[in-house]
């Protein structure tokens, strides 16, 4: 009787801790930053999706920040997201032209101001997008404008013609046509490599998001700096899910998360 009772007590503890257990299961979600920590999509971003999360219950969810590029930089997002390598990543949405051929409508040279294409993009542009997204294995969370990219240079730039025989850093494929078309040769190099590039004298300028001149301090290895309107286009950044890892998600926790990064 002793020994039924005491293996019938330690059968009740054995289940309590699995049921425990269960309960506290957490779903994380892996997100895969790069760049600099004081740029405004990983300073601004990052609190407001643990906000949201915290506000939207009841859910299982949790955040994991790997910033600085310690799973993937910008340009490697485009294979690592659809591939699986990456499950839930800051993207440059410029620089998925090879993945995503409908995202190079953003390197067009549009003469519309910020709240004009965000207007654009709440009118169907952005679930176009999504769509195209969902093609590539992806899923398409959100997305943020930052406006006209800035070309940063040792030498002044003030007109295509300034451009010629420059190694110039670019971030997308058209940018690249754009910098071809003008006598110059573009070199597409990781956002986080830029500051060592015009450092070093690989490249004599760099057309880079307004925001990262100010988080990559590119007043320290450049002289000038021009924002030629939408000239060369806006620079669109966004949030990307891995498709296969975010529809193996509850539905519960699926919706939440979308929702959150959404209002992030």
């Amino acid at each position: 009787m002793i020994f039924r009772r005491t293996l019938l007590k330690g059968a009740l503890a054995v289940g309590g801790t699995l049921a425990f257990s269960v309960a506290a299961a957490q779903t994380v979600l892996p997100l895969a930053t790069w760049g600099g920590a004081t740029h405004v999509g990983v300073r601004e971003f990052v609190p407001s999706l643990e906000r949201a999360l915290a506000d939207m219950q009841p859910n299982n969810l949790k955040l994991q920040h790997f910033p600085g590029g310690q799973i993937g930089q910008d340009r490697d997002m485009p294979v690592a997201i659809p591939s699986g390598q990456v499950k839930f990543g800051w993207i440059t949405v410029n620089g998925w032209t090879g993945t995503v051929p409908d995202t190079l409508v953003f390197d067009a040279p549009s003469g519309l101001t910020m709240k004009q294409l965000d207007d654009k993009l709440d009118g169907g542009m952005l679930d176009a997008l999504k769509v195209s997204f969902a093609a590539k294995n992806s899923v398409l969370l959100g997305l943020a404008d930052l406006g006209p990219p800035a070309i940063v240079s040792k030498a002044s730039i003030r007109s295509t013609a300034d451009l010629k025989g420059k190694k110039v850093r670019v971030f997308s494929e058209g940018q690249a046509d754009a910098i071809k078309a003008f006598g110059g040769a573009p070199v597409k190099i990781a956002f986080a490599e830029v500051y060592p590039a015009l450092q070093n004298g690989t490249v004599d300028a760099a057309i880079i998001g307004f925001q990262g001149v100010d988080s990559q301090k590119m007043h320290e290895v450049s002289k000038f700096v021009l924002v030629p309107a939408s000239f060369l286009g806006t620079t669109m950044m966004g949030w990307a899910a891995n498709k296969p890892w975010f529809d193996s998600l509850p539905e519960r926790d699926r919706k939440v998360f979308a929702q959150a990064a959404d209002r992030a």
